[in-house]
């Protein structure tokens, strides 16, 4: 298989549209599809694309067995909530670490009462 068809492949299994990875990215979409169709024979996005979809960029470039596809298996919803979080300014992301660091210190009470 190829860069562009095993991103492609790995962006729709994990269910991000070509529009939201493109401005994940910073490029776009018609860049993203010529890297997708082999159109493109190197890409200085790949460590961004290997990121947004949560794999190796060796596996991206090279598709090694030895080297993990997967970094971590995340559900559709917790790879929507991480490619949102990556689009945020850096205040905004300081604000939802903050709202999610207070959710949990709720959550830790409410187990212990």
């Amino acid at each position: 298989m190829s860069l562009g068809k095993r991103i492609k492949s790995t962006r729709i299994e994990k269910g991000i549209k070509l529009y939201q990875m493109a401005e994940g990215v910073g490029i776009s979409q018609q860049a993203l599809n010529k890297i997708e169709k082999d159109l493109v024979k190197r890409t200085g996005h790949l460590l961004a694309i290997s990121k947004i979809l949560g794999v190796s960029a060796s596996w991206l470039e090279y598709g090694d067995e030895f080297s993990s596809k997967s970094i971590i298996e995340l559900s559709k919803q917790e790879n929507e909530l991480i490619f949102d979080f990556r689009l945020l300014s850096k205040t905004d992301q300081a604000s939802v670490l903050k709202i999610t660091g207070a959710l949990k210190a709720r959550t830790k009470v409410s187990k212990n009462a």
